[in-house]
C-alpha cells in the first residue's frame, strides 16, 4: 500500500510517497504540465495543487497520459478541499476519489502517444495560428475520439472541413 504524505512547515512543502516502510519524495512531474514551478499545495484551486494532482495521479496510476486527463477534476475533488498544515491520503483513497469523479479502475487506460501527440498538435496549431471554427472543430472531434477510446463518453462526431488560413493544411 501506498501513503502519500504532505507537510507544509515554515521550511517549505514537503509531500513523500511510503511504500513498503520506504518513504521517497514525490516527483512534481513538471514534464507532463508545468503548473507550478515553485512546488506542490493544498487546500485550494490554484497551480500548487494541481501540480499535486498530477504527481500523486502519475504515481498512483503509472499512467502519465490518464493523469494528465483526469488530474484537474481529482484536484478539485481531492487536494482544494485538504485543511491544514499536513495531511496523508493512501492509494485506497485516491482509487476512492478518482471513482467519486466518475473514473472506475478499468477507464485508466493509456491513450496511444500518437493521438495524444495529434491532439496536442492541433490544439497548440489552433491556438497559435487562429485557425477559426474548423480547426476548433478538429480539435473538438479529437478530443470526442480520445474520451471515448479511453471510455469516458462516446463518440460524437462533428464534421468538419477546410483548411487552416495560415498554413494551407501543411501544419
Amino acid at each position: 500500500m501506498k501513503i502519500y504524505k504532505g507537510i507544509r512547515s515554515p521550511h517549505g512543502v514537503t509531500v513523500t510517497v511510503e511504500e513498503d516502510g520506504q518513504a521517497r519524495p514525490l516527483p512534481p512531474r513538471n514534464d507532463l504540465f508545468d503548473h507550478s514551478p515553485d512546488g506542490f499545495a493544498w487546500g485550494y484551486g490554484g497551480s500548487g495543487p494541481a501540480q499535486l494532482a498530477l504527481a500523486i495521479l502519475a504515481d498512483h496510476l503509472g499512467d502519465d497520459a490518464a493523469a494528465v486527463r483526469l488530474h484537474q477534476n481529482f484536484k478539485w475533488r481531492a487536494i482544494a478541499t485538504i485543511e491544514g498544515r499536513s495531511w496523508r491520503m493512501t492509494d485506497a483513497e485516491v482509487a476512492g476519489h478518482l471513482a467519486a469523479i466518475g473514473v472506475p479502475p478499468a477507464r485508466h487506460r493509456s491513450v496511444p502517444p500518437d493521438v495524444l501527440a495529434a491532439l496536442i498538435r492541433l490544439n497548440a496549431h489552433a491556438r497559435a495560428y487562429g485557425g477559426g471554427k474548423w480547426a476548433i472543430y478538429a480539435y473538438k472531434e479529437m478530443a470526442s475520439i480520445l474520451l471515448a477510446q479511453s471510455g469516458e463518453a462516446a463518440v460524437r462526431g462533428v464534421e468538419w472541413r477546410g483548411e487552416c488560413n495560415r498554413c494551407g493544411g501543411t501544419g
